[in-house]
């Protein structure tokens, strides 16, 4: 039985609102809350002409309290004014005032009307807006509407069910019935897919205190590192050159490095280096030549086989010709040639 005491007071509230909205239709009236409290129903009638809604000494108000006491059976009904700040991001205000407009000129001039108040909704501050005018009164061959619009206005989804602000009334013609349906964003809306970009400050430290911060622990550690990034990369590239003394890079333990772990090479023809890199783990290219480089890296970037191939290569020939027994041997044998 509770559920159906809470609906009869719902369908009651109801009627009030709509009893009240019907006596008031020409003052500009918004909305109506009512709101129960110990000495009875508190009503509050937003409105963006309270002069109207209170009428001459109050006489409005008092018909109005007449009116509910004996047509709704309410005890003490107290009826209070909450005016609106700005009439123009109100829908209810907005479709009131088409209403009237076009009761008393007719419906003629429905465009300049929506248009004109479609630039007042946005000239307020409006997000966006849109005026839907339809029906049999309008104008034209056959029943249709016409829909005005500015800015930007959510149709679907949370913020279009409860946060844009909507409201339908009906202009009632010598011809016929006009429906007015007015949607307003407003300014003050928060949008959860609005970006918001914030400066960063850079901060710019001296490389004397960067130097200071290199202590030999943290090279050795850094050296530890080096052959794990040799098996992170895909390939190894030295671009050598013979500067303006004639020296060069001699032999290029970097290479040696990088092909243990089985990195495919791209080096400079100068110096020792092509003592180390052959055909079958990487290639040779003219020192200052970038483009040379960029075209070698395509080629086996494109190639995943190739470079598979001279990865395994390029491993091979190191702890082939490479390894410590090996270069320990070359190594007395010219020792030896030296005696």
């Amino acid at each position: 039985m509770i559920e159906k005491k809470f609906t009869n007071q719902k369908i009651k509230e109801l009627q009030v609102q709509s009893y009240i909205l019907s006596q008031l239709s020409r003052g500009g009236c918004s909305k109506i809350e009512i709101k129960r409290t110990p000495l009875g129903e508190r009503i509050i009638v937003y409105t963006s002409r309270p002069g109207l809604i209170v009428g001459r000494k109050g006489e409005t108000i008092q018909r109005l309290t007449v009116a509910l006491k004996t047509r709704f059976k309410m005890e003490n009904p107290q009826i209070e004014i909450g005016e609106i700040n700005n009439a123009d991001l109100d829908p209810y205000s907005v479709a009131d005032r088409i209403t009237y407009v076009l009761e008393r000129f007719g419906p003629r001039r429905f465009k300049f009307i929506g248009y004109d108040t479609l630039s007042k909704i946005i000239k307020a501050g409006a997000m966006g807006a849109e005026i839907v005018i339809g029906g049999a009164g309008v104008p034209g061959a056959r029943s249709k509407s016409w829909r005005f619009s500015a800015g930007y206005l959510k149709k679907a989804g949370d913020i279009s069910d409860n946060h844009i602000l909507k409201a339908k009334t009906v202009a009632k013609l010598k011809r016929a019935t006009v429906g007015i349906k007015v949607s307003i964003m407003p300014p003050d809306l928060k949008l959860p897919d609005k970006l918001t970009f914030k400066d960063l400050e850079i901060k710019v430290e001296e490389i004397e205190e960067v130097k200071e911060e290199l202590k030999p622990k943290d090279k050795k550690e850094v050296k530890k590192e080096t052959p794990l990034y040799y098996n992170l990369a895909d390939l190894f590239i030295l671009p050598s050159i013979i500067d303006s003394k004639g020296e060069t890079e001699t032999f290029g333990v970097v290479l040696i490095e990088a092909m243990a772990c089985g990195c495919p090479v791209i080096a400079s023809n100068v110096g020792g280096i092509p003592d180390i890199v052959t055909p079958e783990v990487g290639f040779l290219v003219e020192q200052k030549n970038p483009e040379q480089i960029a075209e070698k890296i395509i080629h086996l970037l494109k190639n995943p086989s190739l470079m598979k191939k001279m990865s395994s290569s390029a491993r091979k020939r190191i702890v082939t010709n490479f390894n410590s027994d090996k270069v320990g041997e070359e190594l007395i044998k010219h020792y030896k040639q030296l005696q």
